[in-house]
């Protein structure tokens, strides 16, 4: 729920089927939820809206999340509502957003929700990948919400994107705790495939849930937090036979291992439970502050990586040995370094050496910014191809101003 407007938000919300109806439940229900006013709309989701409203009797923000209508209007599926409501309302914990209240208006049911104004990671993912770090912390604080909630009974079913927050300081919040199984109650009491295009989640739902099986259970949810890490690191949810993840400068086979694990199709064959996949990432992230290797690489809009530091390092290096060469020349008879007569002169001999010295070095040169190259495509990063053209066209120039002060006239 990223909350701030925009023009951007403001066009796709317009562009939904949905706006329509979204808008004249506004407009009805401004003032029909006991305690609150609906002041404008937030969100269109596959069966819910999303609305900004403020709590009169304490005068804060909320956010109002109403849900489809339910498909029965007896006594018995309004006291199923209601209690699963009152179960995601006892959640009290850093990581997910507060339920205020819950309750049910002309067969919808509504939550009141705790206002956060904040990008969720849908959003910000259209920027690519995040670094390693962030990733793993991320998942990290899910895998403690949804541990939380899993010791009490409750489980998220609909872990994607969308439904993690983050602020700027990288707390994040999980919604919709238990949304997804009232909204199956509400649907149908068997999961269709109706349900599952308007769930819009195909992509972070485990296989079992794709054949029929409607039983929530912790390995579930630990399925859909493996797809969200694997998809933040990579910048893609795995489909298929997924690559693994790769991270410079960094030994990713247990991280490899625990995500493949993760991301069984066998549900018994999953960390058994969301504390236990948490614990893990841990002791990887503990690993990997304890081994001395070169840094993760993190996103740093206009830096310098450290494959192109590298590279400048070199050039560095080789225009400090082209001043040395300078001074040495200019430290030496003039006439030694004058054009030479013709071959088999001494002069000519000591001019030829010279330039035989630094194509070797230009040699030398193109050798280690290959290796240089190669090593970071193997680790999955690669120096811009500009770095590697002007380091190498700076040494060449250097050299060959070298090599015309040498046997000029």
């Amino acid at each position: 729920m990223h909350l701030s407007p925009s023009d951007e938000l403001l066009n796709v919300l317009v562009s939904d089927p949905e706006y329509t109806a979204a808008m004249t439940y506004l407009m009805e229900w401004k003032v029909r939820i006991p305690g609150y006013e609906l002041l404008r709309l937030l969100g269109i989701g596959g069966t819910s809206w999303v609305y900004l409203a403020r709590q009169l009797s304490l005068g804060r923000s909320v956010a109002i999340k109403v849900l489809g209508p339910s498909n029965e209007t007896g006594k018995d599926m309004a006291s199923v509502l209601r209690r699963e409501g009152r179960g995601i309302a006892e959640l009290t914990h850093p990581h997910i957003i507060h339920v205020y209240d819950f309750g049910l208006l002309e067969g919808r049911a509504y939550l009141v929700l705790e206002y956060i104004d904040a990008p969720n990671l849908a959003e910000l993912l259209k920027g690519g990948p995040f670094d390693a770090p962030t990733s793993l912390t991320i998942a990290i604080q899910c895998a403690s919400a949804l541990g939380h909630a899993h010791e009490r009974g409750v489980f998220h079913r609909d872990v994607k994107p969308s439904n993690v927050l983050m602020d700027e300081r990288g707390h994040t919040w999980l919604l919709d705790f238990g949304i997804a199984s009232i909204r199956q109650m509400q649907l149908e009491t068997r999961l269709t495939q109706r349900t599952l295009a308007h769930a819009g989640s195909l992509a972070y739902m485990p296989p079992e849930r794709l054949k029929g099986v409607t039983e929530a259970s912790a390995t579930e949810d630990v399925y859909s937090l493996g797809v969200l890490l694997y998809e933040m690191l990579m910048g893609f949810p795995p489909h298929g036979v997924f690559p693994p993840v790769v991270v410079a400068g960094r030994d990713c086979t247990r991280l490899n291992e625990a995500l493949h694990r993760a991301l069984a199709h066998d549900p018994a064959s999953r960390w058994s439970s969301a504390g236990e996949f948490r614990q893990v990432l841990e002791e990887i992230v503990v690993e990997w502050e304890d081994t001395p290797l070169s840094s993760i690489q993190k996103r740093s809009p206009g830096g310098t990586s450290q494959a192109a530091r590298e590279i400048w390092l070199l050039v560095a290096t080789g225009a400090g040995f082209f001043f040395i060469q300078c001074f040495l020349i200019a430290m030496g008879d003039r006439d030694m370094f004058s054009f030479p007569a013709g071959p088999g002169s001494k002069l000519y001999d000591s001019a030829l050496a010279l330039v035989m010295c630094n194509l070797l070095m230009i040699g030398a040169w193109s050798a280690l910014l290959w290796r240089t190259w190669l090593r970071y495509k193997q680790s999955g990063r690669r120096p811009s191809g500009r770095s590697i053209v002007l380091s190498y066209v700076t040494i060449v120039v250097c050299i060959a101003v070298l090599v015309t002060l040498a046997v000029k006239d």
